[in-house]
């Protein structure tokens, strides 16, 4: 009886060896998958651009709470508008603030980053 133990011991060890070692494999590989689309996910932009689209976020979420419709060109004409005021604001370092065009691109990630998706824009094709 003893022998039968052992036998079906070493069985169901070379089992569990067998799929650990078939997980680390499958998990590696997601890392290995999962590493280079992190790489880039978290490209940072200028941390001057990102306050300024905090800002833009804040001020499209009032005008949707309020029921205001805004439309394209008002809000690449206010992230203009923020982006000079943080320009200012900053005053001596205005050299280190990129330049930013409030494109039709830029407002397309833009609206993925802030998760604009469900609010309808006005104006919007």
């Amino acid at each position: 009886m003893e022998y039968v133990h052992s036998a079906l011991s070493k069985i169901i060890s070379k089992r569990q060896n067998r799929e650990i070692e078939e997980m680390e494999r499958s998990l590696k590989l997601w890392i290995d998958d999962h590493s280079a689309l992190s790489k880039i996910i978290s490209k940072r932009q200028n941390r001057e651009i990102e306050e300024m689209e905090r800002s833009l976020k804040l001020w499209i979420d009032d005008h949707h709470r309020k029921s205001i419709p805004v439309d394209l060109s008002i809000i690449q004409a206010k992230a203009l508008s923020l982006h000079g005021d943080l320009k200012n604001r900053l005053g001596e370092g205005v050299a280190d603030v990129p330049v930013f065009h409030a494109s039709k691109s830029w407002f397309d990630r833009f609206k993925a980053r802030a998760c604009l998706n469900n609010i309808k824009l006005t104006g919007e094709a």
